[in-house]
């Protein structure tokens, strides 16, 4: 019994038993906080990855882009901030895998633009019949000649084996997919903004013939009322404050 003591007290020592069990409790939480990160993630990428691409349905654009930041998250969070700042926006008939593709371009974009330190502004608006994206980072910033060509196919500002330069091309190309636009204003030294607009208007043909019928007769009353195109870049600039 005696020796059976020794050897217990000698493997204690040799293991230190009271060291370990003060990190017990550190390395639980640690390890669930693991665990949620990882239901995050699955939970972004299946959001993210719908099995039908072709498919147009009403979609939630704030949830999209919480789900996609969630996936975009790990090439972010060492060196970015992220701010979000979403309005209440009607949902969206689109095909939002396609639309998820554009919300992580754009991010993962502001983040390689930020060489140490640095913040990205998310914010979702409703202006004019328009759900309107603005992603906004401080990052290097880009020239006027570089803006002119950023959405031309294989243009890329990024190292040799770093980039094929058709993430914005073809993210310009699934805007206009659903009749939206694209905008950037960017200041070197000083970073970037995107702005994605996304009518509602144009999706009402998919509806049935007396619905189309009560949606113009709407719209046209909407139009009088509060279109107002001319001033609708302004509006946005005004009310992002992201």
């Amino acid at each position: 019994m005696q020796s059976l003591r020794e050897a217990l007290q000698a493997a204690r020592e040799e293991f230190d038993i009271e060291y370990t069990a003060e990190d017990i409790d550190p390395l639980i939480v640690e390890s669930q906080d693991g665990v949620n990160r990882v239901e995050a993630i699955v939970s972004g990428l299946r959001s993210f990855a719908r099995e039908d691409d072709e498919q147009m349905a009403p979609a939630d654009i704030n949830g999209a882009l919480k789900s996609t930041l969630k996936v975009a998250a790990n090439q972010l969070k060492y060196k970015c901030t992220v701010h979000e700042d979403y309005a209440e926006l009607p949902a969206l008939t689109c095909n939002i895998g396609r639309l998820n593709q554009v919300f992580m371009n754009l991010l993962v974009n502001a983040g390689q633009a930020i060489d140490e330190n640095g913040e990205i502004f998310i914010g979702t608006r409703f202006i004019n019949n328009e759900v309107i994206v603005s992603i906004r980072d401080t990052g290097c910033g880009m020239s006027p000649e570089v803006q002119k060509q950023l959405f031309n196919p294989f243009f890329t500002t990024k190292d040799v084996g770093s980039g094929t330069g058709l993430g914005l091309s073809i993210s310009h190309g699934i805007i206009e997919e659903h009749g939206g636009r694209i905008q950037v204003q960017s200041v070197e030294g000083k970073g970037s903004r995107f702005i994605v607009r996304l009518p509602v208007q144009s999706q009402q043909s998919t509806a049935a013939p007396e619905q189309q019928d009560q949606a113009e007769k709407t719209g046209q009353v909407q139009a009088k009322a509060t279109s107002k195109p001319a001033d609708s870049d302004q509006q946005t600039e005004n009310s992002l404050s992201v």
